[in-house]
């Protein structure tokens, strides 16, 4: 049975009421360093420490993690970066294949997790020129550290090299919640080795109350009735 056109019309504006209250009440989520720009390497070199604000986990060497700052056969367009990334500097993961553990990465928390948010992480992924690289994987987790519970995760790799590309996540708590969220970004032991990101970007929504939907759905309502009637009048 299809839907007719007054559930359709009242689902279609309930979900843009939605959509439009949650950009009005987006708010950013204050992240250190979001684009690697602190420690400043010349250009084409790297500083081979983990970028500020953010801690290493599973680093088994001074070449696996740091900032960069490529020239122009690693990323043409570099001084600034092509959107989505921002700058002149990135940050690299290299896990090479003999890593025992298989993965390494850098984390940062942000702060306690909130009741009744909407927690959106997006991250811009790089494919160098000169080489192919590893996917990337950002997540989002619930705990101080790289090892809490993971509430969302995700992440890849630009299909066209010399380019840099957006992955988002988001993850919805309930009315309880406790303890922090943390931010993670890994990459693989891989024989391409290397993962490039830039430019992390946090925001919370408020969930909207049920009676702010009723209300929506009233409006909606409303909005079709009104939307009838003319087309009767006009008939």
């Amino acid at each position: 049975m299809k839907p007719s056109r007054k559930s359709r019309f009242t689902a279609i504006a309930v979900s843009v009421a939605t959509a439009s209250l949650s950009a009005a009440f987006a708010e950013p989520i204050y992240v250190e360093n979001y684009s690697f720009e602190f420690d400043i390497a010349p250009v084409g070199g790297v500083v081979e420490t983990p970028p500020t604000g953010w801690i290493s986990y599973y680093q088994t060497g001074s070449k696996d993690i740091g900032s960069q700052n490529p020239k122009d056969t690693q990323f043409t367009v570099n001084n600034p970066f092509a959107y989505p990334a921002e700058g002149n500097q990135f940050l690299y993961l290299n896990t090479f294949p003999e890593n025992p553990n298989g993965v390494s990465g850098v984390y940062q928390t942000v702060g306690e997790l909130m009741p009744n948010m909407t927690y959106t992480l997006t991250v811009a992924i790089g494919s160098r020129l000169d080489r192919l690289n590893t996917p990337g994987t950002i997540s989002l987790v619930n705990g101080e550290d790289y090892t809490g519970t993971v509430l969302a995760t995700g992440g890849g790799l630009p299909a066209v090299q010399d380019t840099w590309e957006d992955f988002s996540i988001s993850f919805t708590t309930g009315d309880t919640v406790e303890g922090y969220l943390t931010i993670v970004l890994s990459t693989v032991a891989a024989g391409t080795i290397q993962a490039d990101f830039d430019n992390v970007r946090l925001d919370m929504v408020p969930v909207p109350e049920p009676s702010t939907i009723a209300s929506l759905m009233a409006a909606a309502g409303l909005g079709g009735l009104v939307l009838r009637r003319r087309r009767r009048a006009v008939e």
